[in-house]
């Protein structure tokens, strides 16, 4: 993983801790997230957290009772997660065992099937550039799970990206200048993009490029899932709708019955696959 993805995290830690929860668009990342690792995570698990950032989803995991090795490749958002924890109640400490500095091509410091459950969530793997090298990320994913343990895994979607860009124009008008430039069409036909505006290098992916990543490293795939679906990047929008309980949770219901559905999922700012290691 290249040194400048790790300086862009190492930049602005705290915009990552409060990043889930900054707008209901982001809560319901993490809010869908969390309701399928509960869904599937047996009580008191061993857990890696890889890609952990600040802590969020560890601290959550850990006061629920499960066993956290937290690690991350940006030493920034290690230090703000240390710092963090030490904000944390009792059992939360208590429960995280690890605050590691690591990449998700080298868990080498893990041994083999040493834990129960494995994330690598919030766009790890995109930022994972060369094809061989996601390969080999999702090696080192299998190797140590246990089998039959649970992995769950979320990436960017190209084609939320690109809906974005268009959908932007309308409150930034510079961004035609974006969609005019040769590397507008290079992510929508090969998903790379070089980090030159503004977000960091990235691998935009389609769900179907995913899946098909996953199987091909010998991983089940038990659901696709849409972790923002059709309110991907209506930031504006669902901050207005929340104001009213009863129109958000009209859009809540209309989430949850559309969340696997593979348009909105191909069309979901992150994508979630939940796997299983047989």
């Amino acid at each position: 993983m290249p040194k400048r993805i790790q300086r862009y995290y190492n930049d602005n830690p705290l915009k990552e801790w409060k990043r889930l929860k900054n707008n209901p668009v982001t809560e319901l990342e993490f809010e869908t997230t969390l309701k399928y690792i509960n869904k599937y995570i047996r009580p008191n698990s061993q857990v890696l957290d890889i890609g952990a950032g600040p802590g969020r989803y560890s601290f959550e995991l850990a006061g629920k009772g499960h066993k956290i090795t937290l690690l991350d490749y940006s030493s920034g958002l290690v230090q703000q997660a240390r710092r963090n924890l030490n904000r944390q109640p009792k059992k939360v400490k208590e429960n995280i065992l690890k605050i590691d500095e690591a990449s998700v091509m080298d868990l080498s410091k893990y041994q083999d099937s040493s834990f129960d459950v494995v994330l690598c969530l919030g766009g790890v793997l995109s930022h994972v550039l060369k094809k061989g090298d996601r390969n080999k990320a999702i090696i080192e994913l299998r190797r140590v799970c246990k089998r039959d343990g649970f992995l769950f895994i979320s990436i960017i979607g190209r084609l939320a990206v690109l809906k974005q860009e268009i959908y932007y124009i309308g409150q930034n008008k510079k961004i035609i200048e974006e969609i005019k430039a040769p590397l507008f069409i290079k992510i929508a036909k090969t998903g790379d993009y070089d980090g030159s505006s503004g977000f960091t290098a990235c691998h935009f992916f389609l769900a179907d490029e995913f899946k098909q990543l996953l199987t091909d490293n010998g991983i089940s795939v038990t659901n696709l899932i849409g972790l923002e679906g059709l309110n991907s990047f209506l930031w504006n929008e669902s901050k207005f709708l929340k104001k009213d309980e009863k129109a958000w949770s009209n859009i809540m219901k209309v989430h949850e019955l559309y969340e696997s559905f593979p348009a909105a999922v191909d069309s979901s700012e992150h994508i979630l696959a939940v796997c299983k290691n047989n």
